[in-house]
């Protein structure tokens, strides 16, 4: 009996140094507090977010796990070496014992938190109750989160927004619309594809613009605008290929955008989560003006009413 209580406490105590490391192994740990983010600008919603995830890490596998071996080790030594003292044995199982609780508790209130961190970070209940999958803002980037320049900067010059074109329902060529776009700082990938031919047909692709309408430009050019610090790069236009529709590519209505960190941050933090709203995209935002932003494999589907 004597030696299976001294076996049981070593399994418990190499039970618990082992938990601890393989928590550390899968990456739980946090490397630091501070998201990148909020080291050269002031915090995004999403970087509080995952702020708050980081603390709750730190708390428990940092100090909530390495305390419960320090007790689990105290309570070993104190029961091995009471030599049949009732009261040491008492206080080493008192010292184990209070130990598992707390570690227990402590997990409870990492699930609950975990929880409704996620939740509201991600806009609706995530089973994934131990992440937090809002986007952050890149270090040193700018942000549409403000926050002003790094130590020691001078601020670039500021420009004056560049007004979108008259009308709504009327169509641009080609031409003029990469004039407008280029004017707002606004840049198309590639050159227009021949007519009457699909860009899977190109070799290396094409993007065209041709009857593109104008409430498609003053839609973009408007964000751009709300956005100034967001790289703002097109790559799908009115080619033909795409899926036709009444608000589509080849309606005018629609315009595929590069993803980059800021912009992404930008739309995830501003515009309102609308979950998904075709198959293809992973997940949809709607703007104040009505713009359906989708997030596809490799770009946004952005459809302007």
């Amino acid at each position: 009996m004597k030696y299976a209580t001294r076996y049981t406490l070593y399994a418990l105590t190499a039970l618990s140094i082992v938990s601890a490391f393989s928590a550390s192994a899968h990456g739980r740990f946090p490397t630091q507090l501070v998201p990148e983010g909020c080291n050269v600008s002031a915090c995004a919603l999403c970087e509080l977010w995952h702020l708050a995830d980081h603390i709750i890490n730190f708390l428990l596998f940092e100090l909530a796990f390495p305390i419960l071996v320090v007790a689990l080790l105290i309570g070993g030594l104190i029961w091995l070496t009471s030599a049949g003292n009732p009261q040491g044995i008492e206080r080493g199982k008192k010292l184990i014992v209070n130990g598992i609780i707390g570690i227990l508790i402590a997990f409870g209130a990492w699930i609950i938190v975990g929880t409704i961190i996620s939740t509201i970070a991600n806009g609706s209940f995530s089973g994934a109750w131990n992440s937090v999958t809002c986007t952050l803002s890149q270090a040193g980037a700018g942000g549409s989160s403000g926050g002003g320049q790094p130590p020691g900067t001078t601020p670039p010059p500021t420009t004056p927004p560049v007004p979108p074109p008259p009308g709504g329902g009327a169509t641009e060529s080609e031409t003029q619309a990469r004039q407008t776009l280029s004017n707002a700082g606004i840049t198309v990938n590639k050159n227009p594809c021949p007519p009457g031919v699909k860009y899977q047909d190109v070799v290396g692709g094409c993007t065209s613009l041709e009857g593109v309408k104008q409430s498609t430009l003053n839609g973009i050019i408007n964000f751009k605008n709300e956005c100034p610090s967001c790289t703002v790069l097109i790559t799908g236009g009115t080619e033909l290929g795409h899926t036709p529709g009444v608000i589509s590519h080849q309606s005018g209505n629609k315009l595929d955008i590069n993803p980059n960190t800021q912009l992404d941050s930008y739309v995830q933090n501003k515009y309102q989560p609308i979950g998904q709203c075709f198959p293809a995209a992973s997940a949809c935002f709607r703007s104040p003006t009505g713009q359906i932003w989708a997030r596809e494999s490799n770009h946004w589907d952005v459809a302007f009413p």
